[in-house]
């Protein structure tokens, strides 16, 4: 189930301005918060629409999916997130009212009296949400920026499965390099058990050798002139 969620969750990355990993961390919080893995995708389009439609970004999904989150949690409607989600650009609010069928100050007070619960909260201000705004990451995801999401989701998901099929050989190589490793280990192991004068002398050698050796190569090219 989680592969299947995984995949429906990369397609619609794909599809959106947003890119993959944000999606990714939105929808781990979702569910972290309580929400059921089959709602998470269809509550995130109708949030990323909104987001597309105020002109926000990653933050901005947080900031109302956390709102959400925290008023499900609570199981009825608080002032403090539809405070929150009317800062954020969502009259929640307004579309809370419209579908209960009820004035602004009356759904207020209906709150105040925790006589709105969440289950009925929730999917009311979701359902007006997507009627305002509707198909908005759709149209931002024609714009350059959008396009630009897209293809670095693709590269992203191109790169995964290259390193997916590239494991074997890199296990073969691993495989390869361990006695090779264990070898180098060895010397490391010994050099350290070596009394400290030994260790200066081989260093100071090895420094010197190092040193040399471009002088010699630049002498035996000074004695090929001479020649």
């Amino acid at each position: 189930e989680s592969a299947a969620f995984l995949k429906e969750l990369k397609e619609f990355a794909a599809s959106t301005p947003f890119e993959f990993p944000e999606l990714q961390d939105a929808a781990k919080k979702m569910m972290a918060l309580g929400f059921e893995s089959q709602t998470v995708i269809p509550i995130m389009r109708t949030i990323g629409d909104a987001v597309a439609g105020l002109g926000g970004n990653s933050a901005l999904i947080d900031r109302i999916t956390l709102q959400l989150g925290q008023m499900a949690a609570k199981g009825k409607v608080a002032a403090s997130e539809m405070k929150v989600l009317a800062e954020a650009g969502i009259p929640a609010w307004q579309l809370l009212s419209d579908k209960i069928g009820v004035s602004i100050p009356e759904a207020m007070k209906m709150a105040e009296k925790g006589a709105i619960t969440a289950a009925e909260a929730i999917p009311a201000i979701l359902e007006g949400m997507a009627e305002k705004f509707g198909g908005m990451m759709e149209k931002q995801a024609q714009t350059a920026a959008g396009k630009f999401s897209n293809m670095k989701d693709q590269i992203t998901f191109i790169l995964a499965d290259l390193g997916k099929s590239l494991l074997p050989f890199a296990n073969m190589v691993m495989e390869f390099a361990k006695p090779m490793l264990e070898a180098i280990k060895f010397l490391v192991d010994g050099f350290a058990a070596l009394p400290m004068p030994i260790q200066s002398v081989a260093v100071g050698l090895a420094a010197f050798a190092a040193a040399v050796g471009p002088i010699l190569v630049a002498l035996g090219l000074f004695t090929q002139g001479i020649d």
